[in-house]
């Protein structure tokens, strides 16, 4: 139907709406019965991204009189007012992400505020409504020898809605508009958000933050975890459950679609798998809440375990005691969380979720070259470490940071083709009473940087007892300076 707004009067000035009026606004909205206004701040109706959608019935609000009403009023306690002889308005709702279920009829359509009996004012749909369509206009007409007192405020709008497959948020704008001319009221539309989703399930991997080392003392270097207040053995927390509703969640609920009633969000469970990426299950073993993961029988780097009941739970570690099999290299280890839910046709099981959780460093020494020199024509470079205990170091490890250059590799092991004087043992340590010597130059191309200068941690699989490191930097002249490095700690180190 076209729109025909009829004018009781040629001569208009400025729009009329009584009162100290603004821009119109949403008064009153609600989704399939959920109320979405009357608190300090509009609520929105939260659905799960997992509701499937693919499923219509699970997009469509319920078709109840009254579950579904939204209310454009004027602002400010504002009014339309008759003017001079009746003046007729508009009044146009526009949903977006979301269609009209059926058509919007007259039944639907609701004049507001004022006093009916004493101002006849009438509403009549003259454009849009029909089912599935976006829009509805109506015009609104206040007669003549109305009382702006007795005027109606704002018009209601009772529309059932599915909401766009693919949307994940849908909301409505009210605008009013005066007369044939449909000169906007002052201040556009208002809109309130209706539906929006959020994650109903929380689940998360979440690494732990106090190290997880391997001892140098014992029967044998890193034969056992380090003891004392500065570690622990938890590697990491699971998390899997609900989601708490988002802030502004009407009925501070996540519901399961769009129908209003009960959530009926599945309960999890899930399995975990732990995947060593370095390493393997052959000495560490792993447990849940205290419930020990099972190694894969045909796979000793995966560790399981099945059917866990949501909820909070930590990952450790341990070593059977009287281990003598000495672990040469730091336990690196991701995780998989993989969910299962009863069935449903409303809601689908969240996706796997995957992280890392903390890696078994190795007990040693760490020191810091601060801005050394790299690449500089002008000045060359070395790092000197000594070994002047009676057995060799474990392996070195070299970490470039804050440099101010590209960096292809960031850390590195130690390998004889980057020193410049002196040889490793044969487990690529330090022998025992001997040194080596690191260019700046080698350690450039080992860490593939153009970087003038960076800060080089050097970290040695070993206590500092008989530990030394030194920077030495030789100018163009000759003039050589030395610094002894000062040490970071002796715990967490990761190979």
């Amino acid at each position: 139907m076209t729109k025909n707004f009829l004018l009781a009067a040629t001569a208009m000035t400025a729009i009329a709406f009584a009162g100290a009026a603004g821009a119109a606004e949403i008064t009153s909205a609600s989704v399939s019965g959920v109320s979405l206004t009357g608190g300090s701040t509009p609520a929105v109706y939260t659905i799960a991204t997992q509701t499937v959608t693919a499923t219509a019935a699970n997009r469509q609000t319920t078709i109840a009189a009254g579950d579904n009403v939204i209310v454009g009023s004027v602002s400010n306690g504002g009014a339309f007012g008759p003017g001079i002889g009746g003046r007729t308005y508009g009044a146009k709702l526009v949903l977006t992400g979301a269609t009209f279920q059926g058509a919007v009829t007259s039944g639907d359509i609701a004049l507001v505020g004022g006093t009916p009996a004493n101002c006849l004012a009438e509403a009549l749909i003259v454009e849009g409504g029909a089912a599935a369509g976006t829009s509805v206009t109506v015009a609104i007409t206040v007669p003549a020898g109305c009382a702006i007192a007795d005027a109606p405020t704002g018009v209601s709008f009772d529309v059932p809605f599915t909401l766009d497959a693919a949307a994940t948020t849908a909301s409505a704008a009210v605008n009013f508009v005066l007369g044939a001319a449909e000169t906007p009221y002052d201040g556009g539309a208002a809109t309130v958000q209706l539906v929006r989703k959020a994650n109903a399930y929380d689940l998360t991997v979440t690494a732990d933050t106090v190290p997880t080392t391997l001892a140098l003392a014992g029967t044998a270097p890193y034969t056992a975890l380090l003891t004392g207040s500065n570690v622990d053995n938890v590697l990491g927390t699971i998390k899997v459950g609900f989601a708490d509703a988002p802030a502004g969640s009407a009925d501070g609920a996540i519901f399961a679609n769009l129908d209003g009633g009960a959530t009926n969000l599945p309960v999890l469970t899930y399995d975990l798998q732990v995947k060593a990426e370095t390493g393997d299950f052959d000495v560490i073993e792993l447990a849940l809440d205290g419930t020990a993961l099972t190694v894969d029988g045909d796979d000793n780097t995966i560790a399981l375990i099945e059917d866990v009941a949501a909820g909070e739970v930590e990952l450790t570690a341990s070593i059977p005691g009287g281990n003598e099999v000495s672990l040469s290299s730091s336990q690196a280890y991701s995780v998989t969380v993989t969910p299962t839910a009863t069935p449903t046709t409303v809601v689908a099981k969240p996706a796997n979720v995957s992280g890392a959780v903390q890696t078994i460093g190795l007990e040693g020494t760490n020191f810091v070259a601060p801005w050394f020199t790299l690449n500089n024509a002008n000045n060359t470079a070395f790092l000197r470490l000594s070994n002047n205990g009676s057995g060799s170091t474990g392996p070195i490890f070299l970490t470039l940071k804050s440099a101010n250059g590209a960096v292809s590799t960031a850390s590195v092991t130690l390998t004889q083709a980057m020193l410049a004087e002196g040889t490793l043992s044969a487990n690529g340590g330090i022998a025992a009473n001997s040194a080596i010597l690191i260019t700046g130059a080698q350690l450039a191309s080992a860490f593939g940087t153009s970087a003038a200068n960076g800060d080089v941690q050097v970290t040695v699989q070993a206590s500092d007892a008989n530990l030394t490191a030194k920077a030495r930097v030789r100018t163009a002249s000759g003039v050589v300076t030395e610094t002894s490095l000062g040490r970071l700690g002796d715990t967490g180190v990761s190979f």
